[in-house]
């Protein structure tokens, strides 16, 4: 694979408010711990302190959630790291989408794998552990049951409810037999689909079923994968849960956070409420909320005294999740974790707690932006050459390239509407000269001329379009393998649609090219 480099501050869909966080805005620095580099994030992990009973038991609970999974030396390796007190991680976190949901899951990992092995060549004193989230508590089931295959969305019917990293996989095999008939033979052939198969089939859950999976595409990598959905893990964070319901102070601070950015020109990407937990059983996770008498669930099934819930916390601490305000606070409770890698969206929302974490005296880490990037397959690198796109032009609108590259073929009118408004301005201070009354209906027939003029314009277009068929032809091929959909491709193709294109060791040269810390976006060709 080769790769080309955009600047992320060009790229047109990067949200402004992720744009001037890259610039260091002034303005923004009060909402999160200062921009990432390698000798900031080893300062912040020189200043990071981790209880040792609590690395204790996250490393125990890591050991049990990986005894019944394949066992590679760097993940035996990346959990000696972890025991050691110096020790820090570097974090990120995603949803458990079937079959690793869209590219950038992939580009996420391959971001946070790459900054570990950048901090541990920066800072000989500590080792750097690379650790996946698994989101198994979410409940949106709709979020995560399908998967794109050669532009077919590929749903896995299913009624499942509750926490969906416990969620059967029972019944899955329809939903596998759907994606293995709309692939390739050569992708049908390959280890990486047979093996993907085994994951989901063999396992008893979607939790197990996402580990053994994203396991099989990074263990080698050193990287390490928490399911948070854990008694003992939830146990580490009882005195912050316990807060949430008795103080119930995230909102005042989110809310404050959140009309600071907006006085600033951004919008809210989160929305706190009164108690930002919920309460999970089997087959339900159900928000929590104050009630006459203390709490209940939002469908008002349960019912607690303050007390009792309290209590019911002490005793049972997994049947408590928290919402999207507090799970990044549980993260960094139950981690020694200095970096959080995420997406656009994700930092954008981030930079919305940062006064829940001091209210909970959790340190916040440093912020950084997944690399970002877009697959070029050797057919459409031919296209691309043929038509004449650079690599900065897909970022271009697609009628603007089509445009650009037919220019010399087409006429401009620029000069002629030009010419007509002139011409008509001068008519129009001449006739208002003589009744002010007319200086409208001058104003309006220009108007209509300069309409007259553009639908001609169009007519041209189409007919440029209609003489260069086979060029607009290959540009349409272009953007829809860029842009399926509309959507861009990291938000569309999954791991799948690449096995035709890379060598066995993409994985391996994906990590090396998702520097995170580097501020471009990735033009990648296979």
């Amino acid at each position: 694979m080769t790769h080309a480099y955009f600047p992320l501050n060009d790229v047109p869909y990067l949200s402004e408010l992720i744009k001037d966080y890259l610039r260091d805005h002034p303005a923004l620095r009060p909402f999160h711990a200062g921009l990432p580099s390698l000798e900031s994030i080893k300062d912040l992990s020189e200043k990071r302190e981790f209880d040792r009973r609590k690395r204790e038991v996250l490393v125990e609970a890591i050991v049990q959630q990986y005894k019944n999974i394949p066992d590679y030396p760097a993940t035996k390796s990346a959990l000696e790291k972890l025991k050691e007190e110096t020790s820090r991680t570097v974090t990120t976190g995603h949803q458990i989408c079937l079959l690793s949901g869209p590219l950038f899951s992939l580009y996420k990992i391959a971001s946070t794998i790459n900054l570990a092995r950048q901090m541990e060549a920066h800072d000989s004193k500590r080792s750097y552990v690379p650790v996946f989230w698994m989101a198994t508590e979410d409940h949106d089931f709709e979020e995560i049951d399908h998967v794109y295959v050669r532009d077919q969305k590929i749903v896995w019917k299913s009624d499942a409810t509750g926490a969906v990293g416990r969620i059967t996989t029972k019944g899955i095999t329809n939903f596998l037999d759907e994606v293995e008939s709309a692939l390739p033979v050569h992708v049908l052939d390959s280890a990486l689909w047979s093996s993907a198969k085994a994951a989901y089939l063999e396992s008893d859950d979607l939790a197990s079923a996402t580990r053994d999976f994203f396991q099989l595409l990074f263990g080698r990598e050193g990287l390490v994968i928490v399911d948070a959905d854990d008694p003992n893990l939830k146990s580490l964070a009882t005195e912050e849960f316990e807060s949430e319901l008795t103080q119930r102070a995230s909102e005042k601070f989110v809310q404050n956070q959140s009309e600071a950015l907006e006085t600033l020109g951004y919008k809210a990407q989160v929305f706190p409420r009164e108690v930002n937990l919920f309460y999970l059983t089997e087959n339900q996770r159900s928000r929590l909320e104050v009630g006459a008498d203390g709490f209940e669930t939002s469908d008002g099934a349960r019912e607690w005294k303050t007390q009792e819930l309290i209590q019911e916390l002490h005793q049972n601490p997994e049947v408590f999740s928290p919402n999207v305000v507090l799970r990044p606070v549980f993260q960094e409770i139950i981690l020694p974790n200095v970096a959080y890698v995420g997406g656009p969206g994700e930092l954008a929302y981030w930079l919305q707690l940062k006064g829940v974490f001091e209210n909970f005296s959790v340190p916040f880490p440093k912020l950084v932006l997944r690399g970002m990037a877009t697959f070029l397959s050797p057919s459409i690198t031919r296209k691309m050459e043929q038509t004449g796109m650079s690599d900065e032009d897909i970022f271009l609108q697609k009628h603007d390239v089509i445009r650009k590259l037919t220019a010399d073929h087409r006429p401009s009118f620029e000069s002629d509407k030009q010419a007509i408004r002139q011409s008509l301005e001068s008519i129009a201070t001449k006739a208002s000269n003589v009744d002010a009354s007319l200086e409208g209906m001058v104003k309006s027939t220009l108007a209509k001329q300069i309409k007259a003029v553009e639908q001609i314009e169009g007519r041209v277009d189409r007919a440029i379009k209609k003489q260069n068929e086979d060029l607009v032809n290959r540009i349409e091929a272009i953007f829809d393998s860029l842009y399926p959909e509309g959507m861009p491709q990291e938000r569309r193709w999954n791991v799948l649609e690449l096995i035709q294109y890379t060598e066995a060791n993409f994985i391996t040269e994906l990590i090396n090219i998702m520097d995170p810390l580097d501020n471009n976006f990735k033009i990648i060709k296979t």
